[in-house]
């Protein structure tokens, strides 16, 4: 039984559950080293069934012939797969188009060796399809080509490298980072005629050309509790509009934003350069103040307050110096004007972060686990299965039991919390007899 480890995530902390391969990649074929050949796996295609791929394998992104809008659009190399990548390349062997998974696929990226080559830029598509990296190098730049993330897709990034060669754009589709690297050559967001979705930045090191908003329904949200940066040069790009900025800081976020050719108004091809156009009441501002007086800069979802900060008399709606100095709960934002740079401080101590510190089958007892976990003292904590790491619809895990030795005390609807003792330590045990890919990840109980 091989079990899966993934770093921790920012809002909690993730690991996988009983993860065991029941069908490898062999390129036992001698004609060709296709992930879409079954006589390349020893157990027949990753549908149905996990598979892992441990050695070089490749794909064809060949595309449809005919006519219309569709002419031109590749066909599903990876398609309602399940699949473990832990080492060797992917590389494409056929077509010119990107490497396309749909079909609900669930592509994890989890070996230091792992890695993509030749590859021209990725699309998500679809919901439920997910792409995950762990660790390795998803190399997307070969040829320069777009990659986007679409119809109900995810891209999450816990760890590793991303390269996209081009412009990665979010089209209904959500992309999350934890932890690790996303470098973009050019523009990351979406365009007017995309349909956008939420980018959470909540770790690791992003770089892009510009910051793209070119439309109402894409958001950029800085969460999480890891120390990360976000550079990019500026806002703009192909068809954005300066007027759809949508940025938002969540409590105890450590995430960074820079700005490393700040101009304020210009055009960048077809769309809007900077953050403000003529018409803009905060013309001649520093963009995170003209973003703020404008409610295109928020924290927590809100740019109100019902304290009077600055003893000025019930103050309601936050000055961009009152946000400079408290937001209400302690933190506030800190704009460094050298650098273009914005972040928020708590004006305390951190956070304590929480993570899983140990993860271990409970001998003679099948599907019994012990899970222990470190956090703040006397706090209250959840542990969510999900199967394809949606934890928004994943379940909390109930009838809950001491761990051996036990630390800390269940409580809760159907013993499902677990609350820390004095040194902010927990441990339980728990029966998981979901698929074999669950995942777990502990959270603040609600």
């Amino acid at each position: 039984m091989n079990l899966r480890f993934l770093p921790m995530l920012a809002v909690g902390s993730l690991l996988p559950a009983a993860a065991q391969a029941q069908t490898d990649f062999t390129d036992a074929d001698a004609t060709d080293s296709l992930i879409t050949n079954s006589l390349n796996w020893d157990n027949g295609l990753p549908t149905g069934q996990q598979g892992t791929l441990a050695i070089n394998a490749s794909y064809d992104s060949s595309t449809i012939g005919g006519t219309g809008p569709d002419k031109n659009d590749p066909v599903f190399p990876i398609d309602g797969y399940d699949i473990l990548h832990t080492a060797g390349t992917v590389s494409r062997a056929g077509g010119i188009a990107s490497l396309r998974i749909g079909g609900g696929t669930s592509y994890v990226m989890h070996g230091a060796t792992a890695a993509f080559g030749s590859t021209r830029g990725i699309s998500v598509v679809g919901s439920g399809t997910s792409f995950v990296l762990n660790d390795g190098d998803a190399d997307l730049t070969d040829n320069s080509r777009d990659s986007s993330v679409s119809d109900g897709g995810t891209i999450t990034i816990n760890g590793g490298t991303m390269s996209v060669g081009r412009h990665l754009y979010l089209q209904s589709g959500d992309i999350t980072v934890n932890g690790g690297a996303l470098a973009v050559s050019a523009d990351l967001g979406a365009r007017n005629f995309h349909t956008g979705g939420i980018l959470s930045l909540n770790g690791g090191t992003i770089t892009a050309l510009y910051l793209t908003f070119g439309k109402g329904t894409f958001d950029l949200n800085f969460g999480g509790s890891t120390p990360g940066t976000f550079t990019v040069e500026n806002f703009g790009g192909g068809r954005a509009n300066v007027n759809l900025i949508d940025i938002d800081f969540d409590p105890g976020s450590q995430m960074s934003m820079q700005l490393t050719v700040p101009v304020e108004q210009g055009a960048s091809g077809d769309g809007d350069l900077g953050w403000t156009d003529a018409a803009d009441p905060a013309t001649g501002l520093e963009w995170a103040q003209a973003l703020w007086e404008t409610g295109r800069l928020s924290y927590n979802d809100d740019t109100v307050s019902g304290i009077d900060i600055l003893g000025e008399g019930g103050t309601t709606v936050l000055t961009w110096e009152q946000a400079q100095v408290d937001l209400g709960d302690g933190a506030a934002f800190v704009f460094d004007s050298p650098t273009d740079t914005l972040s928020l401080t708590t004006g305390g101590a951190p956070p304590t972060p929480l993570e899983i510190i140990g993860f271990e089958a409970v001998d003679g007892s099948p599907g019994v686990w012990q899970v222990s976990i470190a956090g703040a003292v006397g706090a209250d904590y959840v542990f969510r299965s999900a199967s394809d790491l949606d934890f928004s619809s994943g379940s909390v895990v109930e009838n809950l039991t001491a761990g051996v030795p036990a630390a800390g005390t269940i409580g809760g609807t159907n013993d499902s919390v677990v609350t820390t003792d004095g040194s902010g330590q927990a441990t339980v045990r728990m029966t998981l007899v979901g698929d074999p890919a669950d995942f777990i990840r502990a959270e603040d109980a609600p």
